[in-house]
């Protein structure tokens, strides 16, 4: 017979941690944010599409929640969600980069 915590005899069942679902889903080109701060997900989000995206210090701490599915949305669209969760806009710039700024 098995003692509590026991999975198997000699082996302990694992303790649960918390894990970065952004990172944890990378492979399945998800993007996963809850209670992110915006700053955290703007970076993440450059540095997949490859393009700058830049924020007014006002928003940058402001958390996010969504999840988005890579085939299922372009950069912008996801911007666009983003901002309009937070009451910001999304400007695209002459040089091709965003920036996310407080609504008027």
């Amino acid at each position: 017979m098995l003692a509590p915590a026991v999975v198997a005899a000699g082996a302990l069942a694992s303790t649960p941690e918390a894990v970065d679902l952004t990172e944890a889903l990378r492979w399945t080109r998800q993007f996963v944010f809850q209670d992110t701060p915006l700053e955290v997900a703007v970076a993440r989000l450059s540095e997949h599409y490859g393009v700058p995206v830049y924020l007014d210090e006002a928003l940058a701490r402001e958390p996010v929640t969504g999840r988005f599915a890579e085939e299922d949305y372009t950069l912008k669209e996801i911007l666009d969600i983003l901002a309009r969760s937070l009451n910001a806009e999304v400007r695209l710039q002459p040089d091709g980069s965003y920036r996310l700024l407080p609504g008027a």
